[in-house]
C-alpha cells in the first residue's frame, strides 16, 4: 500500500515544474494526443519513459506541437 502512494508523489515532486506547464498549456487550450511510440522530440511538450514518448502536447487550432 506504501508504494502505491510513494510512486505518484515521487512522480509529483520530481516533475513539478513541468508539470505545471503542462496545466498552463492545457488551460490555453491545448491537448494530449496519442502519437505511438516514437523516439524523444526535444522540441515538443511531452513526458518520456526509457527514452520514447507516447503522447504529445499540442495546440488544436493549429494542430501543431505547443
Amino acid at each position: 500500500m506504501f508504494i502505491l502512494i510513494l510512486i505518484p508523489l515521487l512522480f509529483g515532486i520530481a516533475n513539478a515544474e513541468a508539470l505545471d506547464k503542462f496545466k498552463e498549456d492545457a488551460d490555453a487550450g491545448a491537448k494530449w494526443h496519442y502519437v505511438g511510440k516514437q523516439t524523444t522530440d526535444p522540441s515538443a511538450k511531452s513526458i518520456s519513459h526509457n527514452g520514447n514518448i507516447y503522447f504529445k502536447l499540442k495546440h488544436p487550432k493549429i494542430n501543431e506541437p505547443y
